[in-house]
């Protein structure tokens, strides 16, 4: 039940009891519909061991519903809790429908989150300003971009591209609907571009609330979620959503330990290990984050990429082995196997940037034995083998991305110009490569038939140089690959919307290969 008075007008507020009698196992009271939601997921979290997150839920509940020793009253120590960032609406929310926004929302009023933008249909009513103004249609046409490319054309950086906008997503986007003195929100931006890649910044982001509101004379006013693109890394999202509730910072090893039992839906030690080690090194990045989201794998390849990373990668190994080793009690679980591709993956992509390293100093070595050996196992064994495990989970494939954005469509028309805005937006990035790979994604589909395609010819000009003794330019590869990168946005190919293959075994067989 929503209680205004709770607050008595201060910040949110909700409460948890457990009423006399066996009627009722708990009452739920907010002093908002937003606080009451919180204080739900709150007795569901630590009290049923649920767990919700963008890559899926696990809602098991206990039977008889547990009840309450006492009366629970928590006070949010900030006004608002803020969600989304400019960007999130071009590289996650761009195709969406009214059931994905649904479950959106759903996860935000349940997280608490109580300040969200809503930029949906804007350019509707631009249209009819620009009307009114005498602008004609092919005019406005030539402004707007495609619906990819939206977010940067209402913050006046780009227009035109990929457009223009059918009157069918007009309709459709109508019908979804610290400064001195000046109250702020301290918010988390985590990712960009709406990239894959394991990381966070967890020690600092369980201290920085709680000092900044600390400060002297501080005008903190809450706190918030800021990602250019979301479902990714759903524990650092928990969390940040979890301190916005809390007076102190949270015992990290023991929060993450009940973090995976809620989210597999039962304990495992070696689940629970493999996450601490997780939390210790990818998940806390406490300096200069290099490369965070541009491995070699996802860049334009070069002589001239560094690979330096902000963590051990032997943990994310370890981390590896215990979540496979876990694999026969909690295999049942989907976010288990998301979390099993996701930490493969990471594995493979620490794995990529070591046969680069090997295939660059084969090559500056005149090594050519070693340079075919290095660039043939990455070329066409260890590339096919992370796009067969992505292509095992419906939230890593490509073709669940390109058909989302076609379901969008309401003629072939549309389909076909939708889906160049979902290639483009993941690869070039504007006509030329404005942004290359800013908005990279590893999906299944993707990391084959465009990075696979990449580095198959990087290793191949290296391999010519060495032949015919002429040095490698990057200039002219640059050229040559911008054909390839070119041709794959506009390729008509085809990718399956749903996923092949096991997880687990596929997993494993990486495993046994490339462990190191």
């Amino acid at each position: 039940s929503v209680e205004p008075a709770l607050a008595a007008g201060g910040p949110d507020t909700y409460r948890l009891l457990s009423p006399p009698g066996a009627a009722v196992a708990v009452a739920v009271t907010g002093s908002s519909g937003v606080a009451a939601a919180a204080g739900l997921y709150r007795y569901l979290r630590d009290f049923c061991g649920c767990h919700l997150s963008w890559s899926g839920a696990q809602l098991r509940l206990p039977d008889p519903l547990p009840r309450l020793r006492t009366e629970i009253r928590v006070t949010a120590p900030g006004r608002y809790r803020y969600y989304q960032n400019a960007c999130t609406q071009s590289y996650s929310y761009v195709w969406w429908d009214w059931a994905r926004w649904e479950r959106e929302i759903d996860w935000m009023a349940l997280s608490g989150i109580n300040l969200a933008p809503a930029f949906a249909g804007q350019e509707a009513a631009w249209q009819r300003v620009y009307r009114s103004l005498g602008l004609n249609q092919s005019e406005i046409d030539a402004y707007f971009t495609g619906p990819a490319f939206l977010a940067w054309n209402r913050m006046g950086n780009l227009r035109g591209w990929a457009g223009p906008l059918p009157p069918a997503w007009h309709l459709k986007q109508l019908y979804l609907q610290s400064f001195y003195g000046q109250p702020f929100i301290w918010c988390m931006l985590h990712n960009f571009g709406g990239n894959h890649g394991l990381f966070g910044t967890v020690e600092a982001i369980n201290r920085g609330p709680f000092a900044a509101r600390r400060f002297p004379n501080s005008t903190m006013v809450g706190t918030g979620l800021v990602p250019e693109g979301i479902e990714q890394n759903d524990m650092v999202y928990e969390l940040m959503n979890e301190l916005g509730w809390r007076q102190e910072p949270l015992d990290l090893p023991s929060w993450v330990t009940r973090y995976a039992e809620r989210r597999y839906g039962a304990p495992n030690a070696a689940a629970a290990a493999a996450w601490r080690l997780l939390l210790r090194s990818v998940y806390n990045c406490t300096g200069v984050c290099v490369n965070h989201n541009r491995s070699p794998l996802v860049r334009r390849p070069s002589l001239r990429m560094d690979t330096e990373l902000w963590y051990n990668t032997s943990d994310v190994y370890e981390a590896w082995r215990l979540l496979l080793s876990a694999g026969a009690e909690l295999g049942a679980s989907p976010t288990f196997r998301y979390d099993l591709v996701d930490v493969t993956r990471q594995a493979a992509q620490q794995l990529v940037s070591d046969y680069y390293v090997s295939i660059r100093r084969a090559f500056q070595s005149h090594a050519l034995p070693e340079l075919l050996t290095a660039g043939g196992v990455l070329v066409y064994d260890l590339l096919p083998e992370l796009d067969n495990l992505l292509s095992s989970h419906s939230l890593f494939l490509l073709g669940r991305w390109l058909e989302s954005a076609r379901a969008v469509a309401t003629s072939d028309q549309e389909a076909e110009q939708y889906e160049l805005n979902a290639r483009n937006q993941v690869t070039l990035w504007g006509p030329n490569g404005n942004i290359l790979d800013y908005a990279n994604k590893q999906l299944g589909g993707l990391v084959l038939d465009y990075y696979g395609v990449r580095w198959s010819l990087f290793v191949s000009a290296l391999v010519e140089s060495l032949n015919s003794g002429s040095p490698f330019h990057q200039d002219q590869f640059n050229q040559a690959v911008f054909q390839v990168e070119r041709g794959f946005v506009y390729n008509k190919k085809r990718y399956p919307a749903a996923p092949a293959g096991d997880t687990l075994d596929i997993s494993r067989k990486l495993f046994l290969k490339y462990y190191p």
